[in-house]
């Protein structure tokens, strides 16, 4: 008769479970970190996202002011660029 599982099966899955054990373990112990270092957590997140958000503005404040410049010049595009097309010359 033909085995169901092999030794080969029975090492891939006790490796597997090994690694599903590991990470649960890893995510139990990060959460916990969490926990305890939830002010230090607190103020490194809002930091990130104060200067996410000055980030976004100060682009922002650029882009608008691209093209504010570009209103006013009457351009679409940079200064002294001229696009060529070969078929003028023929």
């Amino acid at each position: 008769m033909f085995k169901c599982c092999s030794s080969q099966f029975s090492q891939a899955t006790k490796s597997v479970a090994g690694w599903i054990l590991s990470g649960g373990i890893a995510l139990i112990c990060f959460g916990a970190l969490i926990i305890a270092l939830q002010p230090i957590i607190i103020i490194l997140v809002a930091g990130f996202f104060f200067l996410a958000g000055t980030s976004t503005i100060l682009y922002a404040i650029r882009l608008f002011f691209t093209a504010w410049r570009m209103g006013k010049s009457g351009s679409a595009g940079r200064e002294n660029v001229r696009i060529h097309d070969p078929s003028e010359h023929v």
